[in-house]
């Protein structure tokens, strides 16, 4: 087989498989985002928090992370 019939298809194999790629990564990111958005109702609906409270209180573990990694260095 010559280079000229070997190379396209090899661009297409390697297309197919970043497409596949592609399709399970947005599957994935969807899946979390609808995840989130359920988890974000249901607090909101049984406990009344809000968003706002979420987004406060990951803020605030993002900072006691942040404290921990400089108080270990």
């Amino acid at each position: 087989m010559s280079l000229e019939i070997i190379i396209p298809i090899a661009a297409a194999i390697i297309l197919l498989l970043l497409f596949t790629w592609l399709l399970n990564v947005l599957k994935s990111t969807i899946k979390t985002v609808l995840i989130i958005a359920a988890l974000l109702i249901l607090l909101q609906v049984t406990l009344g928090i809000n968003s706002e409270q979420i987004i406060q209180g990951i803020w605030q573990i993002g900072e006691r992370i942040q404290k921990l990694i400089i108080m270990h260095k």
